[in-house]
């Protein structure tokens, strides 16, 4: 459970420190600093693998998951004729 919450608060603050970057501080900073928008673009990449990486992280405890990785270890141990 704590699992779903952390995700979810993660995923709330880096889209609002995203949010706040887009909008207040690239106006404001981004012609002398380019750090604002490599900020920008690092958030948003963390945001993209952590959304990727909680489902992949969770599909091997479902039944039809175990049973098509079950499935897949005895075809590679079964020799080709």
């Amino acid at each position: 459970m704590w699992g779903v919450a952390a995700f979810v608060m993660y995923s709330l603050l880096v889209t609002a420190a995203i949010v706040y970057l887009i909008w207040y501080v690239a106006p404001a900073h981004g012609n002398s600093s380019i750090f604002v928008y490599i900020g920008i673009c690092s958030l948003i990449g963390s945001l993209s693998v952590m959304s990727v990486k909680v489902p992949a992280r969770a599909a091997p405890c479902t039944p039809v998951a175990s049973a098509g990785v079950l499935a897949l270890r005895v075809a590679a141990r079964t020799p080709a004729y």
